[in-house]
């Protein structure tokens, strides 16, 4: 059973904002997790599925480090080249932005998260490595092989 983190690629949904300034505005700026590259977590399930000694395991598959959104939004600067830094707007603003994508119930799930997360460290496992013998991919790696669509 794999049960992910925050998928590094949920960032996608700032590539509007980044590509129109410099700002990107959401909820809990000091929300934090571990977000995990989507190469790892396929990395981790095919291991699974094809190699022995995985039956009835869990794992949890994190990102090396707890970052906030804000500490996120600093990392894409870094990796465009300019700075970018994140507004934080409250919670219900978000919501009603959200609520024309988003399913309530998921959307509830997501900002209730968020709410939990702020001001703590995001546990981080070593899954990754122990499945696969590499460690983790970094947020930073993730930003760089996606910046074209920031």
């Amino acid at each position: 059973m794999l049960r992910p983190d925050v998928f590094a690629a949920n960032s996608l949904m700032w590539a509007g904002q980044t590509r129109s300034g410099d700002v990107i505005r959401g909820a809990y700026a000091e929300a934090a997790s571990a977000p995990v590259h989507e190469a790892d977590i396929a990395a981790v399930a095919v291991a699974a599925l094809t190699e022995d000694g995985h039956a009835g395991q869990a794992y949890r598959p994190t990102g090396p480090q707890s970052l906030s959104h804000a500490d996120q939004a600093a990392i894409l600067g870094r990796a465009l080249g300019r700075p970018i830094r994140y507004v934080e707007l409250p919670a219900e603003t978000v919501r009603q932005a959200m609520s024309a994508h988003v399913p309530g119930p998921i959307l509830d799930n997501i900002l209730t998260t968020w709410a939990a997360s702020v001001d703590r460290t995001a546990p981080t496992t070593t899954d990754i490595e122990k499945v696969t013998g590499r460690p983790a991919r970094s947020y930073h790696d993730w930003v760089l092989h996606h910046a074209t669509a920031f």
